[in-house]
């Protein structure tokens, strides 16, 4: 979903994948996470997070670097430095931007660009879609249609949308 389909097309750095419920947006997301940890698929990965809006909507009110948010959620990271994540190349997931009780202000104009700059973490996240923080990362969003409307266009490379599966999908 990352690849470009011409050499004329700009890089793909944030894909905004949307459906309606139940249509298989989680089910994607686990799947593509599920081929690369077991080395089947998209091995130019060095890291794939998954980051639920749901989980995210528990920290809302803190204060975090993406660094320290990482650490959270993902105990195993907790050796993982700031050089190391500025380096390998990293797609962020964020599943069920629908869910999320965070308001993502793309019109405030507080830059973070350091992975170890403290803010709240809707402003972490407006400035890593923005691609002011971490501007090497892939950005995958899913969301039902009615929110994704939430991030605006000029922020999205790619919009794919999920229509369910049928029982030949799920053989292969």
């Amino acid at each position: 979903i990352f690849k470009a389909v011409s050499e004329q097309q700009k890089k793909i750095r944030v894909v905004l994948t949307n459906g309606v419920a139940g249509v298989g947006k989680t089910f994607s997301v686990q799947k593509f996470s599920l081929d690369w940890a077991e080395g089947l698929e998209n091995q130019d990965l060095s890291l794939v997070l998954l980051l639920s809006f749901r989980e995210l909507n528990l920290v809302k009110d803190e204060q975090h670097s993406l660094l320290t948010l990482l650490h959270v959620f993902h105990p195993p990271l907790q050796k993982i430095r700031a050089e190391d994540l500025t380096v390998c190349k990293l797609l962020l997931i964020f599943d069920g931007l629908d869910e999320s009780r965070l308001s993502l202000d793309f019109s405030n104009k507080q830059v973070i660009s350091d992975v170890t700059q403290v803010s709240s973490v809707k402003v972490l996240l407006v400035n890593l879609i923005q691609g002011n923080l971490l501007p090497s990362a892939l950005i995958w969003i899913t969301s039902r249609p009615a929110a994704a409307n939430q991030v605006p266009p000029s922020c999205v490379d790619r919009m794919t949308e999920v229509r369910g599966f049928t029982d030949s999908n799920l053989d292969k």
